[in-house]
C-alpha cells in the first residue's frame, strides 16, 4: 500500500477500542500523530492496517540498510559490513514473518514500501537512500533504539540526534510501532486466525534459512496459526531489533557500536549519490549518464523479479514444492545475489555525464505495480515478461561492454531457454496454458544446407564470434547434441573443447543440420518449439508426427532434357532409426543408386522434448558410367539407356551462368565439349511435416534441404549472400533503417572476403606461384568487356595487407562514429560495368559476380548505407550550377592537391596553365578553347573540351587515363558532396552549349 488515501491525524468519533488503540501519545515524537485511516472501525482491520505499515517499514529499512552495505567506504572494519548485512537479512525475515501473520488473518499481503513522497506517522524517518556515513548510522541507531533501557545518557542521546540531522521532533522508534501492534493483535478475536486450518501458503523457516526458535541471532521466520503465534512472533521481532532489550546482538546494539567506532575513527565517505534514480523524483540523484541509466534499469528489473518471486511464493501452496523452489531460490535468492553484484557496478559508474567523481548507486525503484494476477498463469507470464526485458537489456549493454567481470554478469542475465529460471518458467506456462489448437506450423530453418564429409562423425556446433575491432572472426564451440543412430535419442549434449572440422583419421566431418518444428497456438501468441508436452496436451504422441522427405539431383536431366536422367529419392519416415536416402534413376544400371545421405526423426524425450529431424549429407563422391574409372566411387550410369556420357551442349542451349559445370573432353575434330557422364551425390529437396489433430484437422508445413561442398572459410561471411537477395525480394530495395551496426556489418563482410583472396593474382600480376601467364583473374575477366588486360591497382597497392587496410580504415571510421561518407567508396548496383580505374578501385575489391562483372552491393544494402550517411553527415551543399562546381573543384585542386606547380611548363597563350589557377574562370575558358599538347598518349591538337560531349573531350580522356591527374580527379571531394572530380568535369562539359 502507498497510503495515498490516508489521513495523518487521529480519527474523530472512532469506536472507543480503536481510538484507545491508536491514540497513545508515546507512539510518535511530539506533534506527530500516527497514520490511521478514519474509516477504520474494526480491531481486525486496524491490526491488518498496522501489519501493512510494519511490512512497509521493514521493507524500507531493509533497502536503506542494503544501500549502506553497498556503499561502505574503503578501509572500513570488515565487521561493519558483515553486521549490517546480517541486520538486513534479519529484516527480510521480519518482512516475511509479517506476511505470514497477514496470511493467518486471511488478509491481503503487502510488499510495498514507503517511497516518495514521504508521509510521517509510524515511519521512523524520511525514506532516503544515503551512502554509509555518520548521519545514516545515527539515524539507523535511533530507529532501532528501544524507548527505555537503551543505556544512553541525555547528552549522548542529544549528540546522536544531532549527528542524525533529523527534524526537531526526532526519529520515531520502530519499537513503538511493534509495541502497539502487539497490543492490537492481542485484542483480535482468536477465531479470526487460521486455527488448525492448513497454512500451506506461509513461508517456512527451511525455505528462507530462518528459525522458529527463540534465538536472538537467528533470522526469524515463523509460521502463524493462532493469535498467540502472532503475538509471540511480533514480540520476537521487537526483541531482536525494534523493541525493548539490551542483548548485544540486537540491531540497536550493533548499529550503536558501529556508530561509535566510526565516530571515533571516521573514514572518508565514498562519493556516491543519495537517492539515485531514473525517474527524476530526486533531481540531485537523477542518473543522467546514459550508460549508467541502462545499468540502473537493469538493477530495477532484478529488484522487481525478487519482489515478484517473494510475493508469488506466498501465493503458491507448499503442495507445489517445485514452483516454490523456483520462486524462492530461482527468483528471490538468485536476484538478491544479482542485486549485490549490480550494486557493485553502479557504485563504480558516474552519476552524470562528464562528472566522474560522484558515482551512482543501486536505485531500488519500485515497479509500476506489485500486485499479482488473480490467475496463476498470469503471474508466470509476468515473470516471463520481466525476465525477457532483463535479458534484452542485458544483451544491449553487453554489445558495448568490455570489462570481463561485467560481461560475465550480463551473460548470466541473458536468456538461455535450457536453464533455470527460464526453462522452468516456460514449462509452467506451457503446463498452465495447454494448447487446444495449432493455428500455425513451421519448420525452422526454412532452408537447411548440409555439407559433405566422409567422416562418420557429424560436425560439432559452433558460434561465429565477431571481435570488437576489425580483426578476423573466430569460431567458438557451442553445445552439441549427440544422436544415437539406432534409437534416435539425444545421448548427450556437450560443448567440445575446440572446433574440429576433421576427425582423428583426417576425414572431413559432415555438417548435418536439424530441422525443428515450431508452432503458434493462437494468433496473438509467439511461435515456440513444438514439444512432447504440447503433443500430449493435444492428445497426441510422437508417433502422430509424420515426415516425408523428397530429394533429387536433376543436373543431368536439365542438360539432356530427358526426365529419365533425373535422380530422385523419397521416403516416409517410420520410427526414429536413421534411414538412408538412395538416389534412383531410370537410366542407372540394375540395382545401382547414389547415396544422398540419411535422415532421422529425433526421438523426443523429457530431457529433449523438441520435435526435430536431422539431415546428414553424403560423403561428396563422384559416380560415372565406366567400371574401373579411378575418379568414381561406383559405375552407376547405363550408357545403353541414356546419353549423358556423350552429351554435347548445342548452340542456343539455355546454359547456366557461369557455364561449363560438367566434366568432359574436347573433341579436337568437331570442337565439341563431350560429357564424361559423371554424377555427384549432392541433392536438394523438400521435407514435409504433417500432424493430424483430434477431430480430423490436418496441419502441415515444409522446408527445403540441400547439400554441397564443405565451407572452407566458415568464420567469414560473404559480402552478398542469397539471404541478401531474398530479403530484397521480400521487403523491397529500400531499407527501413541504416544504423552504424548495419553498415559496419556490410563492411566487415567485404573485409572477410578480401582476407580470403590471393589479391596479387586477382589483380592480374603474372609470375605468381610459378604461373607465367594467368588470365583467370579480375583483370583477365575485364578483357571480355573491352578493357585492356592490365592490373586493377598498381601492383604494390594490390598487396593483401594494403587492400585489407583499405577496408579496415573505412570500417574503423564507421565503428568509431566518424562522419565519413561510405557510399562513394562502395561499388553500387549500377556500377558493375564501370571499368574505369576509379570504378574498378571501389570496394568490395577484386570480386566478381557470376556474370563476370565486378561484384556490387544489392540495392537494399546501398539504401542502408545511404540512410546511415543521412544520419551522420552534414546536409549536402546547396544546389549549384555545373560551372560553380567546376570553379570549386579548381580551387580544391589548387589549395589541397598542389595542382598548379605541375602545370608550370604547359603554355596557355602568353601564360602557363599554372598562372591560371588563381583565376578559376580564366582556367575554364582556356579548357573550352584549348587543345591537347600530345602528352600522356593523347594525339596533339584534339579539343580539350567538346561542348555537350564529355566522351569526345580530350580533357576527360586525360583524367580517366593512367597518370597522376587521374588519381586527383577520381577521389571523392567532401566539400563537393563527395562527388569525384570526374563526375564534376563531365557534368560541366555536358552542360555547355
Amino acid at each position: 500500500m502507498r497510503l495515498r488515501n490516508l489521513t495523518f491525524s487521529a480519527p474523530e468519533g472512532a469506536h472507543d477500542l480503536v481510538a484507545d488503540a491508536v491514540s497513545a501519545a508515546a507512539l510518535a515524537p511530539v506533534g506527530v500523530s500516527p497514520t490511521v485511516d478514519p474509516e477504520i472501525r474494526s480491531i481486525r482491520d486496524l491490526a491488518v492496517f498496522l501489519l501493512h505499515v510494519a511490512a512497509e517499514v521493514e521493507h524500507a529499512l531493509l533497502i536503506q540498510y542494503l544501500y549502506a552495505v553497498f556503499t561502505v567506504p574503503t578501509g572500513a572494519k570488515p565487521a561493519w559490513k558483515s553486521d549490517i548485512m546480517t541486520i538486513a537479512i534479519q529484516e527480510m525475515g521480519h518482512l516475511i514473518t509479517v506476511q505470514n501473520v497477514l496470511l493467518a488473518l486471511r488478509a491481503p499481503l503487502n510488499l510495498e514500501r514507503e517511497d516518495y513522497p514521504f508521509r510521517r506517522g509510524y515511519y521512523p524517518f524520511e525514506f532516503s537512500l544515503d551512502p554509509f556515513s555518520l548521519k545514516t548510522l545515527a539515524r539507523y541507531t535511533l530507529a532501532e533504539m528501544p524507548t527505555t533501557g537503551h543505556g544512553l545518557t541525555a547528552a549522548e542521546l542529544t549528540k546522536l540526534r544531532h549527528d542524525a540531522e533529523v527534524p526537531a521532533d526526532g526519529v520515531t522508534s520502530v519499537g513503538l510501532l511493534y509495541s502497539r501492534l502487539i497490543e492490537v493483535v492481542s485484542q483480535v478475536d482468536a477465531i479470526d486466525f487460521l486455527g488448525d486450518a492448513d497454512f500451506t501458503f506461509q513461508a517456512s523457516p527451511s525455505e528462507w534459512g530462518g528459525s522458529e526458535a527463540d534465538d536472538p541471532d537467528a533470522t526469524i521466520v515463523r509460521r502463524i496459526k493462532s493469535r498467540e503465534d502472532a503475538r509471540k512472533a511480533l514480540h520476537a521481532i521487537a526483541e531482536q531489533g525494534e523493541g525493548e532489550g539490551l542483548t548485544s546482538g540486537s540491531h540497536f546494539r550493533k548499529f550503536l557500536k558501529i556508530y561509535k567506532e566510526f565516530k571515533a575513527a571516521p573514514l572518508p565517505v565514498a562519493h556516491i549519490a543519495s537517492n539515485p534514480n531514473t525517474s527524476g523524483q530526486h533531481a540531485a540523484g537523477e542518473i543522467k549518464n546514459p550508460s549508467t541509466r541502462r545499468w540502473a534499469h537493469l538493477f530495477n528489473l532484478q529488484y522487481r523479479l525478487l519482489l515478484h518471486g517473494l510475493s508469488q511464493s506466498l501465493h503458491t501452496s507448499q503442495k507445489d514444492p517445485s514452483a516454490r523452489k523456483l520462486l524462492i531460490d530461482g527468483m528471490a535468492f538468485r536476484h538478491m545475489h544479482l542485486l549485490a553484484r549490480l550494486a557493485s557496478v553502479l557504485t563504480s559508474l558516474p552519476l552524470k555525464t562528464g562528472h566522474a567523481k560522484t558515482k551512482a548507486g543501486p536505485t531500488f525503484e519500485l515497479p509500476y505495480a506489485l500486485g499479482l494476477s488473480a490467475n496463476e498463469l498470469g503471474n508466470w507470464l509476468t515473470l516471463r515478461d520481466v525476465l525477457a526485458s532483463s535479458s534484452t537489456l542485458a544483451s544491449e549493454i553487453l554489445a558495448n561492454e568490455t570489462d570481463p567481470a561485467r560481461q560475465s554478469l550480463l551473460n548470466e542475465l541473458i536468456r538461455d531457454a535450457a536453464k533455470d529460471p527460464w526453462k522452468t518458467v516456460d514449462e509452467r506456462i506451457a503446463t498452465l496454458r495447454p494448447p487446444i489448437d495449432i493455428v500455425e506450423l513451421r519448420l525452422l530453418p526454412p532452408t537447411a544446407i548440409a555439407r559433405f564429409g566422409s567422416s562418420p562423425d557429424a560436425m560439432d556446433n559452433y558460434n561465429i564470434v565477431t571481435p570488437p575491432g576489425t580483426g578476423p572472426r573466430t569460431l567458438a564451440p557451442a553445445e552439441t547434441l549427440i544422436i544415437d543412430p539406432q534409437t534416435g535419442t539425444v545421448s548427450a549434449a556437450t560443448t567440445p573443447a575446440t572446433v574440429r572440422f576433421r576427425d582423428a583419421a583426417g576425414k572431413i566431418r559432415p555438417v548435418a543440420p536439424f530441422l525443428e518444428a515450431w508452432v503458434r497456438f493462437a494468433k496473438d501468441l509467439p511461435l515456440e518449439p513444438l514439444t512432447l508436452d504440447h503433443l500430449e496436451s493435444l492428445g497426441l504422441t510422437a508417433a502422430d508426427v509424420h515426415w516425408r522427405v523428397e530429394v533429387g539431383n536433376l543436373k543431368a536431366a536439365r542438360r539432356t532434357g530427358v526426365a529419365d536422367d533425373g535422380i530422385t529419392a523419397s521416403l516416409d519416415l517410420a520410427g526414429h532409426t536413421r534411414t538412408a536416402l538412395a538416389g534412383a534413376c531410370p537410366n542407372f544400371k540394375p540395382g545401382k543408386s547414389i547415396p544422398f545421405g540419411h535422415v532421422q526423426y529425433i526421438r523426443p524425450t523429457s530431457a529433449f522434448p523438441e520435435i526435430r529431424l536431422r539431415f546428414t549429407p553424403a560423403a561428396g563422391k563422384v559416380y560415372g558410367p565406366v567400371s574401373g574409372d579411378p575418379n568414381v566411387a561406383d559405375d552407376v550410369y547405363d550408357s545403353a539407356r541414356g546419353t549423358w556420357d556423350n552429351f554435347v551442349e548445342g548452340p542456343g542451349f539455355g546454359s547456366t551462368v557461369p557455364g561449363g559445370i560438367y566434366a568432359g573432353t574436347l573433341n579436337s575434330q568437331t570442337g565439341d565439349f563431350v560429357s564424361l557422364g559423371y554424377l555427384d551425390d549432392s541433392c536438394d529437396g523438400i521435407v514435409t511435416l504433417l500432424i493430424e489433430l483430434k477431430g480430423g484437422k490436418k496441419v502441415s508445413t515444409f522446408a527445403r534441404i540441400a547439400s554441397g561442398p564443405p565451407d572452407f572459410a566458415p568464420a567469414s561471411i560473404p559480402v552478398r549472400t542469397v539471404g541478401d537477395e531474398l530479403l530484397q525480394v521480400a521487403e523491397g530495395p529500400l531499407a527501413a533503417s541504416g544504423s552504424k551496426d548495419e553498415v559496419a556489418a556490410i563492411l566487415r563482410r567485404a573485409l572477410d572476403t578480401v582476407r580470403l583472396m590471393q589479391t596479387i593474382v586477382m589483380n592480374g600480376n603474372q609470375g605468381v606461384g610459378g604461373v607465367p601467364q594467368n588470365t583467370n583473374n579480375m583483370a583477365g575477366h575485364d578483357t571480355n568487356f573491352e578493357r585492356v588486360f592490365e592490373p586493377i591497382f598498381p601492383p604494390a597497392a594490390a598487396e593483401q595487407a594494403l587492400l585489407t587496410a583499405r577496408h579496415e580504415g573505412v570500417l574503423n571510421a564507421v565503428m568509431s562514429g566518424a562522419a565519413v561518407a561510405v557510399s562513394p567508396r562502395l561499388r553500387q548496383h549500377d556500377r558493375v560495368g564501370d571499368l574505369t580505374d576509379a570504378g574498378r578501385h571501389l570496394m568490395p575489391a577484386m570480386m566478381r559476380g557470376a556474370d563476370g562483372k565486378h561484384l556490387a552491393l544489392t540495392r537494399r544494402q546501398v539504401s542502408t548505407v545511404r540512410l546511415y550517411e543521412e544520419s551522420i553527415l552534414p546536409p549536402p551543399p546547396p544546389v549549384e550550377t555545373p560551372r560553380e562546381a567546376m570553379i570549386k573543384l579548381v580551387e580544391h585542386l589548387r589549395d589541397n592537391a598542389g595542382a598548379a606547380p605541375n602545370h608550370f611548363g604547359v603554355p596557355a597563350g602568353a601564360k602557363t596553365v599554372a598562372d591560371l589557377f588563381p583565376d578559376p574562370p580564366a582556367l575554364l575558358d582556356f579548357l573550352v578553347t584549348g587543345a591537347s599538347k600530345g602528352s600522356f598518349g593523347l594525339p596533339s591538337g584534339q579539343p580539350l573540351v567538346v561542348k555537350g560531349d564529355p566522351a569526345s573531350s580530350a580533357f576527360v580522356k586525360l583524367i580517366r587515363g593512367n597518370n597522376f591527374m587521374a588519381s586527383n580527379f577520381s577521389s571523392p571531394v567532401a566539400s563537393l558532396g563527395n562527388r569525384t572530380g570526374i563526375e564534376i568535369v563531365e557534368a560541366w562539359i555536358a552542360s555547355l552549349t
